[in-house]
């Protein structure tokens, strides 16, 4: 009965969390009930778009293309394909995907630590900010896919359950990013070479054979992604692969928040002490 009633409270502190996650992310919307940012409406103009299956870009007058962020926007299509938003409606799907983050990364670090650290995990979820600088939860934009996806991917990547399902699991979501944000599907990539590479040099004949499979997964998701870059690679070639970076190091204390800064120093500090590959 103690176990299920600190359980029951873990829910209730979750629920919470979601419920603050929300408000948060739609408080900007109670006075102004449109999208905020002009890539908002560039998105769901490109889902409808594609969604409508027009031919001529509704921005150039030119012939309607795709660009890399095509999953993304494939994403965006099939919610206005299934529930046709209004103009004013797309302001509830951010707050959803707020909502998904949450969840996601609770679910992964209750995982890899445990009901506590999942809590306040989820917290400082709920609780990023937002600006025009760095983005963030209130705004309809590609990069709020990665708090979703990433910890989803490296729950299949830790886990030692089924291979294939799990293998599965990642080629999908690593695919899917290279598809829908290429920079997020570059983090997710280089979080995995890490486990990669710690799992290679593993005396663990099972960790070794892990890292075997993952590296098949990264090989296979990037040839699967090559459709994605291949005009932009024969148009810009090696620029393809060039992410523009507008943000100077010292000043993401003061944009992201200098409490925030703080977790991310004292937690990298007492997570260094540990040998796990996973935590790593």
């Amino acid at each position: 009965m103690k176990v299920r009633g600190r359980i029951d409270r873990d829910h209730s502190l979750l629920l919470a969390i979601m419920i603050l996650a929300l408000f948060l992310s739609f408080y900007p919307h109670l006075h102004y009930p449109f999208l905020l940012h002009v890539d908002e409406w560039f998105h769901v103009a490109v889902a409808k778009e594609i969604a409508l299956g027009e031919k001529i870009d509704w921005y150039s007058g030119e012939e309607f293309s795709l660009w890399m962020e095509r999953g993304w926007h494939f994403l965006l299509a099939t919610i206005y394909f299934l529930f046709k938003p209004s103009v004013a409606q797309w302001i509830y799907v951010p707050a959803i995907f707020h909502l998904l983050a949450v969840l996601s990364v609770y679910y992964f670090v209750v995982k890899l630590f445990g009901r506590k650290e999942a809590l306040i995990s989820a917290l400082l979820i709920a609780l990023i900010p937002s600006n025009v600088t760095i983005g963030g939860p209130v705004f309809l934009i590609p990069v709020n896919l990665s708090l979703i996806f990433i910890p989803l991917a490296l729950l299949f990547a830790f886990d030692e359950g089924s291979k294939l399902r799990n293998y599965a699991g990642l080629f999908a979501i690593t695919t899917f990013l290279l598809y829908a944000h290429p920079p997020t599907a570059v983090i997710l990539l280089l979080i995995l070479s890490i486990y990669f590479v710690l799992n290679s040099f593993s005396k663990d004949v099972l960790a070794r054979e892990k890292a075997k499979f993952i590296l098949l997964v990264m090989f296979l998701s990037v040839l699967a992604s090559i459709p994605n870059y291949l005009f932009y690679a024969q148009e810009k070639g090696l620029e393809v692969a060039k992410f523009d970076f507008w943000i100077y190091l010292r000043a993401i204390p003061y944009i992201y928040g200098v409490i925030p800064a703080l977790f991310f120093i004292v937690g990298v500090y007492f997570l260094s002490r540990t040998r796990s590959k996973e935590v790593w």
